[in-house]
């Protein structure tokens, strides 16, 4: 488990939920229900039917579908920034999103040694009938290079999850920070559906040294799933394994 977390800005209270004040995410009125709906039997009009209230299951009050959880698409390799070395990807298990990194500073202000961690999306049902997205503790990546050093971490803020990647490079990797941000589902135009809210930046770890990376989104609609290092005795580059996030629906 990683230690206290360091604050993001903006904070989820300070973020747009498209969720909120929006008639399209609440939960469909009985005048929109089917007068068959919950006998058991799928009628016409009705996307499912399993005749039980249960808002998680993939199959709605109403008997449309609804949403069930994430899966991620096929993933890409951000720019890596720093050295040469022996390229090491590391990715978060099926499901898993990464959520912190852990690094250790030498004296010369390099991080040298780097370990990544995982979190699980998780949906939970609101009292007006939409969701939140909860972030459940998950993997401890492997941890790579050596060395000696002060210790720090930059994790996203509760129920947020990486988007991209900020810090300071040279030769090898002066200093890393994390872009998050958090998931939001809701009852769109075309059904369920999923945004990213607006990004923050975790506090860096690392020194001061080389310049500055430039920034490094995964991309619009898409999240950090893993990271991708390049490895001599240290840590020398680093980057994001990004895929596009897929709200899943249906039974």
């Amino acid at each position: 488990m990683i230690a206290s977390a360091v604050a993001c800005t903006p904070t989820p209270d300070e973020v747009l939920d498209p969720t909120v004040g929006n008639d399209d995410a609440e939960a469909s009125d009985d005048a929109q229900i089917p007068a068959t709906c919950g006998n058991g039997m799928l009628d016409p009009g009705e996307e499912c039917e399993d005749g039980n209230d249960d808002q998680l299951d993939g199959c709605l009050v109403d008997c449309r579908y609804g949403p069930t959880g994430f899966i991620t698409g096929m993933p890409f390799t951000t720019s890596l920034f720093g050295g040469s070395g022996s390229d090491v990807p590391d990715a978060c298990p099926p499901g898993e999103l990464l959520v912190a990194l852990r690094g250790v500073t030498s004296a010369e202000g390099w991080l040298v040694r780097l370990q990544g961690f995982c979190g699980q999306p998780q949906l939970v049902l609101r009292e007006d009938g939409g969701y939140l997205v909860e972030i459940a503790d998950g993997s401890e990546l492997s941890v790579y290079g050596n060395g000696a050093g002060s210790d720090g971490i930059a994790r996203c803020p509760e129920n947020q999850v990486a988007v991209g990647f900020g810090g300071r490079y040279g030769s090898r990797v002066d200093q890393l920070l994390l872009r998050c941000a958090p998931i939001y589902v809701f009852d769109g135009e075309l059904g369920w559906e999923q945004s990213l809210g607006d990004p923050g930046d975790t506090t860096p770890i690392g020194g001061e040294g080389g310049g500055p990376i430039p920034e490094t989104p995964c991309g619009e609609g898409f999240v950090a799933t893993g990271v991708r290092l390049r490895v001599d005795q240290t840590v020398v580059a680093f980057g994001l394994e990004c895929a596009p996030l897929v709200l899943q629906t249906g039974p």
